[in-house]
């Protein structure tokens, strides 16, 4: 990653985003083996340790003296983190977010961009 921000412009403004919450179940197979209870498809919080990903951003972003930011915590902002937010599902699949609820985390995403952006 810091080769990669080495070769943009030193123009240009780099944010980092960090990489989504892991869901350790399959949403689908989980809600069916579960009918009756969804708290059985929950995954809980990874500690900044375990997420190799986002650590690794964060460092690049820090040395390289550009801007990182996470959703982490608007996408699970509980621990253990639900499959079900209102009525909206959360993933699609184990690492990906369902497309409807990425388009609900929208206005979060703006709030991050338009420092940048301004």
């Amino acid at each position: 990653m810091e080769r990669l921000i080495d070769r943009i412009p030193a123009r240009t403004d780099v944010l980092l985003l960090g990489d989504v919450p892991q869901n350790w179940n399959h949403p689908v197979k989980c809600l069916q083996q579960h009918r009756g209870n969804m708290s059985k498809c929950t995954s809980r919080w990874q500690p900044i340790a375990k997420r190799p990903v986002e650590r690794s951003l964060r460092r690049a972003a820090e040395d390289k003296g550009e801007r990182f930011a996470t959703l982490y915590y608007k996408i699970c902002p509980t621990d253990p983190c639900p499959l079900v937010q209102g009525t909206t599902m959360m993933w699609r699949d184990k690492s990906h977010l369902s497309g409807t609820f990425a388009r609900k985390l929208t206005p979060a995403v703006r709030k991050i961009l338009r420092p940048i952006l301004d």
